[in-house]
This record gives structure tokens, sequence and C-alpha cells, in this order.
């Protein structure tokens, strides 16, 4: 795994978060970022795949399709904790135009 997370910033509680679902899961389970087709950014549990980018964030093994490993540049991931709402949000980064 690169150790780009160099560009990617992960909140205090998003990796909270993260290494809480991580810990259900089994041990070769990485964070997977997706670039959803309008350009926005989602989160996956997932297996890593031939041809995908991995690299590891605040100690979180993540990865990325190779192709849209540019667009980690300046991500920042946080969870926000709003009840019934709660939920990851991405922001920054450079995603491809839709």
């Amino acid at each position: 795994m690169s150790d780009t997370a160099t560009t990617v910033k992960l909140t205090d509680l998003a990796k909270t978060k993260l290494d809480e679902y991580l810990s259900e899961e089994p041990s070769d389970t990485v964070v997977r970022i997706l670039v959803e087709d309008d350009g926005k950014f989602g989160l996956s549990l997932d297996q890593q795949d031939d041809g995908d980018f991995a690299f590891t964030a605040e100690g979180i093994n993540m990865v990325i399709e190779a192709e849209h490993e540019a667009t980690l540049d300046g991500l920042r991931i946080d969870y926000l904790d709003q009840g019934a709402s709660s939920g990851f949000s991405l922001t920054g980064g450079k995603p491809p135009a839709p």
C-alpha cells in the first residue's frame, strides 16, 4: 500500500467510525472510495481488486480505481453525527467532470 494518504484526510470521528465498521469485517476488508457518475464521492467496504490504487490514510487501508487516483488530492472524509441522518461526508478532492 502506498502512503498517499498524504492527500486524503480523515477527521477523528470518521476514523473512529471506519475503525468500528472494519472491526466487524474480515481482516482483508478495505475502504473503497467511489467516484460516482455525477462526480461525487462515496464510500463502501470492499476487497482490493487488480487495478486498484491502494493507500493508507490515518492507518486505514483504502483503495480507489487506479484511473481515479488523481481525484484524491485534498479529499477530506468526515462523519456527521446527526441522528437519523448521520453518515460520512466527503469534500474537496478533484472529481472528474460528470
